[in-house]
This record gives C-alpha cells, structure tokens and sequence, in this order.
C-alpha cells in the first residue's frame, strides 16, 4: 500500500517536472496516476511520449519554468 508521504512525493514530483522524449524531444507532462505507474531510472522516466507514440526512457527536466518565473 501507498503511504501518505510517498503519495504527497509522486503528486509533488507530477506537478513540478516535465519529460523530453529521446526520440522527437518533444516536452511534456504526465499524470500523478502514470508517474506513479511508469518505472524510474537515474533522471529518466519510462513513458510513452504523446507526440510520436513511442516508448522510452524520457529525461526527467528540472522544475517547470513557470514554479521558477512567478509572475
């Protein structure tokens, strides 16, 4: 079972990072649910890019610029 402190983690990590996929270098976003589902390697994420279709391990981007740019 999740705990709560893990939930919190993977719901924090969902809302501050985003994927480039290796293949297109299309950047994006996923679910808490998918974030949580997909497995991690050291800075990559095994996803599925919503771009070209593909499956592979995306890069995991710093925080999203607009947490870093509050207007």
């Amino acid at each position: 079972m999740l705990s709560r402190r893990n939930s919190a983690a993977v719901a924090w990590h969902t809302k501050n990072f985003t994927y480039r996929c290796p293949s297109c270098g299309e950047v994006f976003e996923v679910s808490t649910l998918e974030n949580f589902l997909n497995p991690n390697g050291v800075n990559k994420k095994y996803l599925k890019c919503p771009n070209c279709g593909k499956r592979n391990w995306a890069e995991i981007l710093r925080i999203k610029k607009e947490i870093i740019l509050r207007e």
